[in-house]
Order: structure tokens, then sequence, then C-alpha cells
């Protein structure tokens, strides 16, 4: 687990010290999946040479505004018809840069408030996999009709198709490279994933007056007044 807010955790207390991390916190599969939000944080060191470390379960880490695109939207029903209404739409622009970047943009906008119908993944893939189990259990007991026996194909064709997809949504959030190489897309990528988004979050801020800005927004405001000031003022 990645320690916010400092490099080091232990010091020799020296003029010129001696810094190293001896302090590491691990953690399991099961453990990330039941507490995705979870980060280790440090406090000051008064009397003592090692940094006292707490490890927080539920921080709340805020969702991120970007726009992202995801890879397996081209493959989802309706997606074609979704861009080319959207592409067909009158811009009023003056020049082609400008209708070009207005469609983009309108483009960006109904695609996000497109992919909010969709079911999430895991919950599609979860009840897909309850009626093969179903079926499975009905074959145990008696021999199954051609309808059921051609519904579990149809099903497990789909579910190949669902489990594809969330490949596709992990392989983008996880650039290892073993990725490429035909993983199983198991839970430990998907934690490996998790682990690297909780890296690069920034926990806090420390401000000009020696205060430190935890909540977003009061991160937001500070990192927009530092770069207003080195930017200047146009004229």
């Amino acid at each position: 687990m990645p320690i916010k807010g400092r490099k080091y955790t232990w010091s020799n207390i020296q003029q010129d010290p001696l810094l190293e991390q001896l302090d590491w916190f691990f953690t399991s599969i099961h453990w990330t999946t039941s507490f995705p939000n979870k980060v280790v944080s440090t406090q000051g060191k008064p009397t003592y040479d090692h940094t006292p470390c707490v490890v927080s379960i539920q921080t709340k880490i805020p969702g991120s505004r970007i726009f992202r695109f995801e890879n397996f939207w081209v493959a989802r029903p309706g997606f074609l018809e979704v861009v080319a209404e959207c592409w067909s739409k009158p811009t009023h622009k003056s020049n082609s840069a400008t209708n070009l970047n207005g469609k983009l943009k309108k483009l960006r906008y109904d695609l996000k408030y497109w992919s909010k119908s969709i079911p999430k993944l895991s919950t599609c893939i979860e009840n897909t996999n309850r009626v093969p189990s179903e079926l499975d259990n009905l074959e145990d007991r008696r021999p199954l009709f051609c309808q059921e026996a051609n519904f579990r194909r149809i099903l497990k064709a789909h579910l190949a198709r669902l489990l594809q997809y969330q490949n596709a949504y992990w392989k983008k959030r996880c650039t290892v490279r073993w990725t490429k190489f035909g993983d199983e897309n198991t839970k430990f990528f998907h934690n490996f994933a998790t682990e690297r988004y909780r890296k690069n979050n920034i926990s806090s801020l420390e401000l000009s007056d020696g205060s430190f800005a935890t909540e977003h927004a009061d991160k937001e405001q500070a990192i927009y007044q530092v770069y207003k000031e080195r930017l200047g003022t146009s004229t």
C-alpha cells in the first residue's frame, strides 16, 4: 500500500540525517476488494525516530471529471447510432476547425450521457452467470429440452462477450506489460489498477501559510491559485 505524505519513514535525527523507508504496509486481494478506498497516511514524530503511520479504510477519493472513452463501447448496441445522430447535428461555427471542435465536444457530451444508460458490466456478468448455473443444476436432474440447451448456448456466448468488454476495461486502466500477453483478467489486475489509481491520488497539499488542504475543493482552489500567480494577468 502506498504511503501518502512521506517518502521516508525513519530518520537517525542528526544534522545530516540518514533517511530510509523501513516501514511497509501490505494488503491482500480480498482486502483490496472489500475496502477499495484505503490509504496509509503519516503523522509527525515528536519523540520517536519512526514516522507514525495510520491506515484509513474509508477515505473518500473524488471521482475524476475527465471524460474517458471506453474501447468496448464500439461493440455495444446503439453506439454507432449515437455517434451518427450527434455528428449530423449542425454546430453553426464560422470555420472548419471550430466546427470540428464543436462536434467533438458535443459527441463527448452525448457519449457520456449515453454511457449512463448502459448497465454496469459487473452487474450484467453476475446476472448472466446465474441462469447457466440454474440450467446446469436442472440438467443434473433431467435432460434439457432443445430450447433450454440453445438458450444456455446463447447465454454462454453473451457471457464471453461481456468478459471481453471487462477485460478491455481493466487493460486500459492497468498499463502493465504483462496484460498484452493474454492475462486471464483476474482480480489481481483489478486490484493493481485500483492501487495505481490510489497511488496517483493527492491526499493533501501544504499551503503557503503552513496549513494543509485535504478536501477536494480546497486542493482544487490551491492549485488554481498557484498557477494563476505563475501565469500572471493578461493585458
